[in-house]
């Protein structure tokens, strides 16, 4: 389905195109012309929201990662920091949320989700960033990132080189009623040395306190890796990017997918 979106005095008017009947009675660029200049907003993303890492508790128990941008819709500026639970993929307390009005900068609203996320958490740990993907980077879409554990020194990598996938699977679902499109997905994490293969989250659409309705897909976005005192197990969180349905188009937002390097 288009839209057209008139722009009149500062203010925008959404106009679905659902009465082509009597549209084909008149002539609509002229109609339009009349009332306001127009265009058809296309497939992009109406909203990309912006990410940033915040890191793990000094136990490795706790990933802690923000979303925020311009609302789709309403304008509005916000921020939404999420804790999610290492040892249980993709699980987490529900998000601190703070939204702002107009007149706000994304910055504002920012410092007011910070001082409410993190009176409890105290400091954190940034960890170690193997991968990153910017959101304007060619190809926009990464599926597939092999890293190792370790820095490179003069003899090589003494540590297993990783692989961790992310895979989608078509999954129809019928309240979305927008054409059947909404995917689940899965994240694998191989050990490409000894063989071994673990999965950090199965099969699924993201979890529920996310408030991801009618996913299309799915692609990766960072892998962060929080590594200890040595012989300790090295935590792993892959943050996955999503699209999904917006009000003026597809809007991306991310969910964190956790578990330890086999």
């Amino acid at each position: 389905m288009h839209q057209i979106i008139c722009r009149n005095s500062g203010e925008v008017f959404t106009v679905l195109r659902l009465v082509e009947s009597v549209c084909n009675a008149v002539k609509p660029v002229a109609l339009l012309a009349f009332a306001c200049p127009f265009f058809v907003a296309t497939a992009e993303a109406a909203e990309v929201a912006e990410r940033h890492i915040h890191g793990f508790n000094s136990t490795g128990t706790v990933f802690v990662f923000e979303q925020f941008g311009i609302q789709d819709g309403s304008g509005f500026p916000y921020s939404q920091i999420f804790h999610v639970l290492t040892a249980n993929s993709g699980a987490a307390f529900l998000p601190v949320r703070a939204l702002g009005s107009e007149s706000q900068t994304v910055g504002s609203v920012r410092r007011k989700a910070r001082k409410l996320a993190f009176k409890v958490d105290g400091f954190l740990g940034m960890g170690q960033h193997v991968f990153h993907r910017a959101l304007n980077e060619a190809p926009s879409s990464v599926t597939t990132v092999r890293f190792y554990a370790d820095y490179a020194t003069t003899l090589g990598h003494l540590e297993p080189l990783y692989r961790v996938s992310v895979g989608q699977q078509a999954s129809p679902q019928p309240e979305c009623d927008f054409g059947g499109d909404e995917k689940t997905f899965e994240v694998t994490l191989e050990n490409l040395t000894s063989g071994t293969t673990s999965t950090l989250w199965a099969a699924a659409f993201p979890w529920a306190f996310y408030n991801y309705f009618c996913p299309t897909d799915y692609a990766i976005a960072d892998v962060i890796l929080d590594r200890k005192d040595f012989g300790a197990s090295t935590r792993i969180a892959v943050l996955i990017s999503v699209l999904v349905r917006g009000f003026e188009g597809p809007d991306r937002r991310f969910v964190a997918a956790t578990g330890e390097l086999n």
